[in-house]
């Protein structure tokens, strides 16, 4: 190759070079869910301040064993912060100048879908402060936006057919089209789809009022009661006289919220496998239909014993968050 030739290749080579800065949005499609990148000095990451912030940042995710956490740290230092890693989706910068005490949230900075965060501290002491008290703010900013971004992404995708769904319960759900129809019957649907190395399940049914609120127990009894009789009776593994059942070594968690102006109940626990070897986690949901005279249920469990589980977990959960009911 003549020179002429040799400065127009180098020439197209900085013109893409340059072209690719971080005034341009770029793509951060390949990485992780609640994967977050934290920009600190690496005498503050490996001290007590590094200890603060992994202590709420990597807080671990209910029910999931062995523990994983609910955001996915990578930790770099501010000489080696580039345009290459500025495109990260999710990033938090902390500032160690010292001047004073700020913190800053800004959207799509340098990338589509992108949540930067700026902690700064006129101390160490005032760097935690700050940090500590804008946790949550970060933590619920970031896991909203990546269900935001997994939500996108299923609905890109092909779903399963919904009027399937509408005609036999009357609500809308965005399923992958990975999730396979395995068992129904006309109050219940299970849904199946294969992973690495198990499955992630998606069951549907519903209950009578009157079965949930009666005299003879509370709700919240009835509605676990329900759950595990539910369970027992549909889901088996390939082992004969198996059945689910709730994992009595753990505590299964509740809270109460309104989602589309109905109550709903919501649990978190293990499950386990009678006459079988099978466990993992589950997230329930029962919705007070009160135009339907029923109590909807909704629940996500995962079996994937060998490897992680926060990215199938956080995948149900964008799911259950497409449902809607019929007007």
């Amino acid at each position: 190759m003549n020179k002429l030739g040799c400065y127009i290749v180098l020439l197209l080579a900085l013109v893409g070079c340059r072209d690719r800065t971080v005034n341009d949005k770029m793509s951060n499609g390949v990485e992780e869910p609640s994967q977050v990148l934290v920009v600190i000095n690496d005498r503050l990451w490996y001290g007590a301040v590094g200890d603060s912030i992994r202590k709420y940042l990597a807080e671990p995710i209910a029910s999931i064993s062995p523990p994983e956490s609910k955001l996915l740290l990578e930790q770099i230092s501010p000489n080696i912060f580039s345009s290459r890693t500025k495109g990260r989706r999710n990033i938090i910068v902390f500032s160690d100048n010292y001047n004073s005490s700020s913190f800053q949230m800004e959207k799509n900075k340098f990338a589509d879908s992108q949540m930067y965060f700026t902690v700064s501290g006129d101390s160490k002491a005032g760097l935690v402060s700050e940090f500590k008290k804008n946790s949550d703010s970060i933590v619920n900013a970031i896991l909203s936006s990546e269900f935001d971004v997994i939500t996108k992404r299923i609905k890109q995708g092909n779903v399963v057919d919904p009027h399937y769904l509408q005609d036999k319960f009357r609500v809308n759900l965005t399923l992958p089209a990975t999730y396979k129809l395995v068992s129904n019957n006309d109050h219940f649907v299970w849904y199946k789809k294969d992973v690495a190395s198990g499955s992630s399940n998606v069951l549907i049914y519903d209950i009578p009022l009157a079965r949930i609120e009666n005299k003879e127990n509370t709700v919240l009894n009835n509605l676990l009661a329900v759950k595990d009789s539910v369970n027992g009776k549909y889901v088996h593994s390939i082992e004969d006289n198996s059945f689910m059942r709730p994992n009595e070594g753990y505590i299964p968690t509740n809270r109460n919220v309104t989602r589309q102006g109905r109550k709903v109940y919501e649990f978190t626990g293990n499950w386990d496998m009678q006459n079988s070897f099978m466990s993992g986690p589950y997230m329930s949901y029962a919705f007070r239909d009160t135009a339907a005279n029923r109590y909807l249920f909704i629940e996500a469990l995962v079996y994937n014993p060998s490897m992680g589980k926060r990215s199938i977990v956080m995948e149900m959960e964008a799911i259950i968050n497409t449902l809607t009911f019929d007007k």
